[in-house]
This record gives C-alpha cells, structure tokens and sequence, in this order.
C-alpha cells in the first residue's frame, strides 16, 4: 500500500530539518546542509498539500527524490573523505530514507469532489444537527434553572 502525498511531504520537511540540524553540528556541514535544503526545496516547489509554492508537477517531482538520493549517496560514498564520519552516515542514512520514502509514495493527483447539490444535500443535514444541538442546549439550561428555583422553593 502506497502512502498518501501529504505524508510524503511531511517526512521530507522532517528530514530536511534533521540533515540541516545534523549538518550544524558538525565540522564540514556542506554536504548535508546542501542535501537538506534541497529536500525542503523539493518539497515546497511541488503541486501538493504542504507546499508553499504549486510549480512542480509530481511525476517531476518523484523524478527530483530519486535524484537527491543517488545524489546524497554518491556523495556519502566517493566524497566521504571531505566530511567527518557522524555527517557521512547520516549522509548515507537519508540518502536510503528518501529512497525508500520516494518508493513508497502515491504521487497521483486526487480528483476533486463534486459539489453537493443545493437541494438538500450535506448543507440541509448539518443545519439540521445545528439547530438540534441549539434547541437542546437551550432546553437543558431551562431545566437546570427549573431545578434550581425548585430546589429554593422547598428550602
């Protein structure tokens, strides 16, 4: 089973902050820093839920997640040299954490709903509920001020 976008989404956020965090502490932060932001790039330029800019289409989008890995792991493996061991397994790590989140996604688009129908669709049963709930919060609060003024009368 395929996860839903908005999810995919999500985790790349998560991960993009953790390579960022990762890549702070450390002495070389170049390569995971890059790697990071470009996730968080990705992610935000991408037609789904969380994003803050609708350019890129999904199907190109998938193809920009499968780059980011093999990039990340060509990095981690012939690179490695250049940064310390903590950075390049997390390099490394997430290189196999987007991969696999990149394989597991469900990139299609949802279609949209139709429209309810005006009338008596949904808008007709929530008004209904609305005013069922009204009229017993009403009638409850009269009942507990009839209990009240009864319960001083026998007093």
């Amino acid at each position: 089973m395929k996860r839903p976008f908005w999810m995919h989404q999500l985790v790349e956020y998560v991960l993009a902050v953790c390579l960022v965090f990762a890549g702070a502490h450390s002495p070389n932060p170049a390569v995971p820093c890059i790697s990071g932001g470009l996730i968080a790039l990705n992610a935000a330029v991408v037609d789904g839920p969380w994003s803050a800019f609708h350019g890129v289409p999904r199907w190109l989008h998938r193809f920009f997640d499968w780059a980011i890995a093999l990039g990340m792991l060509i990095a981690g493996i012939f690179f490695g040299r250049l940064f310390d061991s903590s950075s390049r397994s997390v390099t490394l790590l997430m290189a196999f954490v987007v991969a696999f989140v990149a394989w597991r996604s469900d990139y299609t688009k949802k279609p949209k709903r139709a429209p309810v129908s005006m009338e008596g669709g949904r808008h007709v049963e929530v008004g209904r509920m609305a005013g069922r709930g009204a009229a017993t919060t009403v009638n409850l609060a009269r009942n507990i001020k009839r209990a009240r003024q009864q319960s001083k009368d026998q007093t």
